[in-house]
């Protein structure tokens, strides 16, 4: 049997490098300093949990795989893992903290794929006003042909790395819809 835990996160500044350029900007511009600041508490407190409940679930961690949203399968992994924990990434230090137990990290993204959101981003950033406050973004931009095809590799990888008897533990932002992809074989099971 194969197993997939899956683990909703919020991405953190630091996770997103060069792409959270703005990002701080446009949302104290939209909601105010003190909802930025109570952001950035809420997803501090959220890795916790999250770190918290993983610790805690019996693993053999030589037989754990993982899977990071926006990580690329480029031969680098680690080492990209390392420095945005190295910057602040709660995310990666919880990844480089189960990689000491014994669990393998995975590239899990395609690279160009990523170039092509992180190019998207910086566009709606350059060109789109702040939305007013209260102001939800539609749900295509937060899901649309780009993530699509980012969940369909994803789902992919998972199905190809990950062997009998492992289990997996993805990694996952709220804009992806990956769940309804992964192989039929894989038992999903939420962390949260």
């Amino acid at each position: 049997m194969r197993r997939l835990i899956h683990v909703p996160i919020i991405h953190s500044l630091a996770d997103l490098g060069s792409a959270a350029e703005g990002l701080e900007e446009q949302f104290k511009t939209s909601c105010g300093s003190r909802s930025w600041e109570e952001h950035l508490q809420e997803v501090e407190q959220r890795w916790d949990v999250i770190r918290q409940k993983l610790l805690a679930l019996p693993l053999d961690y030589s037989r754990v795989k993982l899977y990071q949203d926006g990580l690329p399968d480029c031969g680098r992994e680690l080492e990209i893992v390392r420095d945005l924990a190295n910057r602040g990434s709660q995310n990666c230090r919880l990844l480089c903290e189960l990689h000491l137990k014994g669990a393998q990290i995975m590239g899990t993204e395609d690279g160009e794929l990523l170039v092509d959101e992180y190019n998207r981003i910086r566009r709606r950033l350059a060109h789109s006003p702040a939305a007013a406050p209260g102001q939800t973004p539609t749900a295509d931009s937060f899901y649309d042909e780009l993530v699509a095809r980012r969940d369909a590799h994803i789902a992919k990888r998972i199905d190809s790395t990950l062997g009998a008897g492992e289990t997996g533990i993805l990694f996952l932002g709220a804009a992806h819809r990956i769940l309804s992809l992964v192989a039929s074989n894989i038992v999903v099971t939420p962390l949260l």
